[in-house]
Order: structure tokens, then sequence, then C-alpha cells
């Protein structure tokens, strides 16, 4: 040991390095490729997840757009159902019975998602697009589906997906129902119960051409659709899969008849549902045994590599990293004077001069920075304008049309009028900054075109003082918080809601507020939506969105503030400064 050390201690410094380069360079690169293998194996999985997950909502989405057509088709037929009853006076005319069979097959025809159509009016004369919705009617008369039906407020009702003997074109498939009692839109009386029939042979259509088995399991984990027939109403079985459905985790690897399988789950949105999938782990991991060889030829290449460089590396690294240590010291103290004198071509003589380009242009870069952010702040609201969802102007033209189709010219040019004024105001003209006043007439147009297709859903009422229309406030302030009401809080809420919109003045600050008598939130999930806010997640793009414009223009001098009680509503609450159209820069 001791003639080691003397031999160590005569060689010269280049081979010492050498000597403690090729140790310290090889151990740290087996030790990171084996690291990285086992890495790279779980970013493989974690991928598969994600990517399973991914497409899983992506067929949550087309399915959930056969659901939400299915419930738009009802709410059409519901308006053109008015509209015939109001034309004829005689209800028990062959007329009037064509009338509503004819809206039945319009219904059908621009709806194709929705296999039949039957209404079953007040006197009890049945309507139907099939021949086979007659089969059976009486057992309609006696089921419990039409006993709760009679006890809803006209609300969209969804019935399990079963075989059903009467409302089914095949008993032998398997389908859901949407069912809607139709109310007189003036007087409120009761007019008959309409049935949409969705077969599960048009939700399964979705997963058919996947690789994966999915399950659409409902909240008592029986599927009621699949891509594997034979498991097509049955319960689960499998313990494994089913604590997981039951979990709170998206996705885990279990085993599957004795096979590892990659499992994710996503819940509907809009139903008690919960997709899910399984993967064979070995199948979405194949290429990782042609990515171990790959690293373990580089390994062996890069160690060879390194011991025959390292002589040459020993010679030239000294010097040249003095000189740049030396000034990126002078950098961190904030000196870019410095001009580093490196003679060479390699790695370190280019380190040595986009050194020196980089320290003459970090002072023009950070001026651009701050010009960056002031463009940022100008395209962030550019970005949201362009985000204002485009199935709203489908829907106002779809609500035009059927008020033209119904001879309601009056109604349908106001309607056509609004929809034109409240997109001028949402534009204004390229302006960022407008008055409380267009704020407010913007959001009262917004107001009457989405009145005629929730009219029997909420009504609404503006309170605003009149000294404080004259400020100035940021464009599309109120309307997305509007629009966010109307859909997550009074659409979803089985009572007739009341929209309130208040704008009024205290000390020098705007209180605006927006409440609604929708659904509400429990506390769970308003803590939810408030610590979302704090880690700035999009997930609630609408409230977020105006949160950070808000902050971004009036920096820390605004509140937001949002009050909720389950199925009493909800108050978001904003405290703005006074800002005159003077005192904007």
């Amino acid at each position: 040991m001791k003639k080691l050390k003397q031999n160590y201690k005569n060689l010269s410094i280049k081979y010492k390095l050498v000597l403690s380069f090729i140790p310290l360079s090889i151990i740290p690169l087996i030790i990171v490729s084996i690291y990285s293998t086992a890495s790279y194996k779980n970013t493989i999985i974690d991928r598969t997840f994600t990517n399973l997950t991914d497409n899983n909502k992506l067929i949550i989405s087309q399915i959930e757009g056969k659901l939400k057509n299915t419930e738009a088709c009802a709410n059409m037929l519901t308006i053109n159902i008015n509209r015939v009853v109001e034309k004829y006076t005689d209800e028990n005319s062959q007329s009037f019975y064509n009338d509503i069979s004819n809206e039945l097959y319009y219904g059908k025809l621009v709806f194709n998602d929705v296999d039949s159509i039957a209404y079953l009016d007040a006197e009890d004369n049945f309507y139907f697009t099939n021949i086979y919705l007659n089969k059976n009617v009486n057992d309609l008369n006696s089921s419990i589906l039409l006993d709760n039906l009679k006890n809803t407020t006209g609300k969209n009702y969804w019935y399990p997906m079963t075989t059903r003997k009467f409302l089914n074109t095949d008993s032998n498939q398997p389908s859901t129902i949407l069912a809607k009692k139709v109310l007189n839109i003036k007087t409120g009386k009761t007019l008959g119960y309409l049935f949409l029939n969705i077969h599960e042979s048009s939700i399964a259509s979705v997963i058919d051409n996947q690789s994966s088995n999915y399950y659409i399991l409902d909240g008592g984990n029986v599927t009621i659709s699949s891509n594997k027939s034979n498991s097509l109403l049955k319960p689960l079985e499998n313990e494994d899969l089913l604590d997981f459905v039951d979990s709170t985790d998206t996705s885990r690897i279990l085993k599957i008849n004795k096979t590892d399988t990659v499992v994710t789950k996503v819940p509907f949105k809009s139903m008690d549902w919960t997709l899910v999938s399984e993967s064979v782990l070995k199948d979405v991991t194949k290429e990782l045994d042609t990515t171990n060889f790959i690293m373990i030829v580089l390994v062996v290449l890069l160690i060879i590599f390194i011991i025959l460089v390292s002589n040459i590396i020993a010679n030239l690294i000294t010097h040249p990293i003095e000189k740049l240590k030396f000034g990126m010291k002078r950098v961190s103290h904030g000196d870019f004077s410095v001009n580093l004198t490196i003679n060479s071509k390699d790695e370190l003589g280019v380190l040595a001069a986009g050194y020196n380009k980089m320290s003459s242009r970090i002072e023009t870069l950070v001026s651009k920075i701050n010009e960056e952010q002031e463009k940022k702040r100008k395209y962030e609201l550019a970005l949201f304008q362009e985000q204002i969802k485009p199935h709203f102007l489908y829907n106002c033209l779809d609500v035009i049309y059927t008020l033209s189709d119904m001879g309601r010219n009056k109604e349908a040019k106001k309607t056509t009028k609004a929809l034109a004024d409240f997109y001028r105001g949402t534009l204004s003209g390229g302006s960022e900054i407008i008055s409380l006043g267009e704020e407010i007439k913007t959001v009262k147009d917004y107001l009457s075109l989405v009145r005629y297709q929730y009219s029997d859903v909420f009504n609404y009422e503006i309170i605003v003082d009149d000294n404080v229309l004259n400020y100035k406030i940021l464009k599309l302030t109120l309307q997305p918080l509007v629009e966010n009401a109307i859909y997550h809080g009074l659409k979803n809420s089985d009572k007739f809601g009341l929209l309130t919109i208040k704008a009024y003045k205290l000390d020098e600050t705007i209180i605006l507020q927006i409440i609604d008598t929708g659904i509400g939130m429990d506390s769970i999930k308003l803590n939810e939506i408030q610590n979302n806010f704090n880690k700035s997640s999009k997930t609630h793009f609408g409230l977020s969105s105006v949160q950070d414009r808000l902050k971004m223009f009036f920096k820390e001098d605004i509140t937001f503030d949002i009050k909720s009680k389950l199925n009493k509503g909800t108050t978001i609450t904003i405290t703005l400064p006074l800002i005159k159209g003077d005192d904007i820069k």
C-alpha cells in the first residue's frame, strides 16, 4: 500500500487527473444508467397512465356530446310542441296529431344520435317515431318511470340503461331514456311527457374500435356499455378492480387474469357514470427492452470515450476554467464589461465567446423583458376574447331559426339585434377599458339571448346605481361570471332561479355582485375553487381569468370573494378602485 501511495505521488499532475477522472466518471455513469433505466420505465408507465386518461377524457367528451345533443333535442321539442298547442284550439284533430308527429320526426332527423322519440300528452294520446314504441305502451302508464316524471318540474330526467319491453324499438337492446315533462311555457300547465331513447350501441360505437378494453359503469358499478359485449348489464366481479373503482385513484396496475394490467378511470361530468379502461402492461412497455439495449451500448461507448479523452482534457481544462470562473463572478455582481480571451476553438473557447456575447446582450434583454410583459398582458385579453365559446353562437342562431320558423318574427329580430349588440360590445373597437355602463349593456344583451333558451330556468334583475356607470372597468369582467352562474348554478337547479347583478359605489370603491339562487356549493367544493385560484389553476377558467386580469391591471387594489351554500346559491363580490377615463395610463 505504501508503494502504491509513493508511486501515485511520483506521477505527474496530468496522470493524477486522469487516474482520478476515470473512476469518478465511470462509476456515476453506471449508477446514472441504472437509475435512468428504472426512471424511464416509470416514465413510460406514467406516460401510459396519462395517455390512457387523456383518451378516456376524449371518449367521454364524445359520449357526453351525444347526451347533450339529446338534451338539446328535448329542449327544442318542448318549444315546438308549445308552438303546435298554441296553434290549435282542437287538440284532438287529425291535423294536430300530424303536426305533433312531424315535430317528433323532425327532432329525430336533426339529432341522429337519438334512436326514437315518443310523446304522451295529458289526454293519454301517444305519439311516436317508430311503430315499435306503441308496443306494450300500457306498461308505461303503470310504470315507476312515468310516476317519477310527473313529480319533476320540467327538468331533463335520465333513466338508467336497461332493457325494456316498452318505449324501446328492440326489447333485447339496452337503452337509456331522457324523459322530460312538457309544460305550457305561458301557463305552466302540464302538456304531456316526452321520451327520447338512446340505444347502448350508439354509446358503444365510440369505444368499439379501441385497442383497450373499456367499461362504462353506473353508480352501482354495473356495466352499462362496453366493447366487451359479454359484460353488458353485469356488475363488476373482479375484487381488485372493484376496489380500484371505489377508490380515489385515477390509475393503477392490477393483476387481471394473472396478467399485469394498467387500469384507468375517469368520471363523467354530466352523469353518474365512470369510464374504466384496461391495457396489458407488457403491450405498453414493449419499447423498454430496445431502450435498455441501446442504453448498455451507449454506456460502453461512453466508458471507452472517457478513457481516451481524459488524458487530453487534463492538459486543457484547468486554466480556461479559472478564466471562466473569474468572468462569471464578475457577472454575478452585475459587471458585464469583462471580456474573456481564451485562444481556443473547443467547447471552452465557444463558452468564452458565448459569455462575451451574453454579457453584452443581457442589459438589452432585461429592458426587452419589461416590454414583453406589457405585450403579454394585452395578448391575454385577446386570447380570452377568442375563447368565447362558439357553441353559444350556434345556439343563438338555432333560437333565431326556431323563432322564425314559428312565425315569431319580432322576437327573431330582437334576438338577432341582441346577438349583434352582444358581439359589438365584447369587441368594443379593440378597447380593453370600457365604462361600467357599456359592460352592463353587454351583459343585458347576453342575458336577453340566454333567456330565450332558458326562459323556464331563471329570471334576472340588474340593480345599478347611476353614479357608477361612467367609471372605467376591464372589458368582459361581468359576462364570464354571469355565464358561470347560469351554466353551473341556475341551469342545474330543480327550481326556477333568479340571477341578480348589482353595482354600487362604497367609499372610494365600486362593488360588483353576481348573485344566483342555483345549486350552490358545499364548503369542500368552495375551498377547492379558492385553493385553485391561489395555485393559478385553469380548472375554473371563467372565474380565474377574470380574477387574474383584474389583478394584473389593478395590481393588489381589488378583492375577489366567493360565498356559497349548497342548494341555496352563490354570491361573487368584486371590489374595484374608482377609475375615470383620465386616470388610465
